[in-house]
């Protein structure tokens, strides 16, 4: 049986792909460690009661984002959301652009530089969306170093070179107005 948001009734894909969704984050206790099994985060994430009626407000989904998106995308195509963007957005459009990283691509890949700033999130009011946000899970810049972060978190760890980032992102914008103009939108 396939996972469905918990407020399933009320969830439209516009509110996945706008993040009016309402689940930004996981309630606690929740590690990062507990993202890398996609599916299995898809599913605990689609349990979960929306923080406010999906549509009505807006909160940037930081980890949960791509889970989303990727167990639609593997529930109608049948491919993980790392395939199906490399088959049907990079490979065609010769775009340098993945979801996850390749091992053969890992020499290409600079590790990220952890910013010296002084954000401490449990500073932040602990019953704001913000404070969920930040710590459901909680993580840091140099968790994205690690090969459990770079194997497949989705919406967190798209890689790419700029020209095949630019690439995929225009033809995929473009390609979107063009249907969204047509009398008759269908799925490519």
């Amino acid at each position: 049986m396939s996972p469905q948001p918990a407020a399933s009734d009320l969830v439209e894909v516009r509110h996945l792909l706008s993040h009016t969704w309402g689940v930004c984050g996981l309630d606690h206790p929740t590690r990062l460690e507990d993202l890398y099994d996609a599916r299995a985060a898809a599913a605990h994430m689609a349990s979960h009661m929306p923080w406010w009626e999906p549509g009505t407000a807006s909160g940037y989904h930081l980890l949960t984002y791509g889970h989303l998106i990727g167990e639609r995308v593997y529930l109608l195509t049948g491919l993980p959301l790392r395939d199906f963007a490399h088959q049907h957005i990079a490979q065609p459009l010769g775009a340098d652009f993945q979801i996850g990283l390749r091992d053969a691509d890992a020499e290409r890949v600079a590790d990220v530089i952890a910013p010296t700033l002084d954000f401490d999130p449990e500073a932040l009011d602990h019953d704001t969306a913000a404070y969920r946000t930040f710590t459901g899970p909680a993580f840091t810049a140099s968790a994205a170093n690690t090969a459990a972060w770079r194997a497949d978190l989705r919406a967190a760890n798209g890689v790419a070179r700029c020209p095949g980032s630019l690439t995929a992102a225009s033809h995929t914008a473009a390609a979107g107005a063009a249907r969204w103009q047509s009398s008759t939108w269908t799925a490519a």
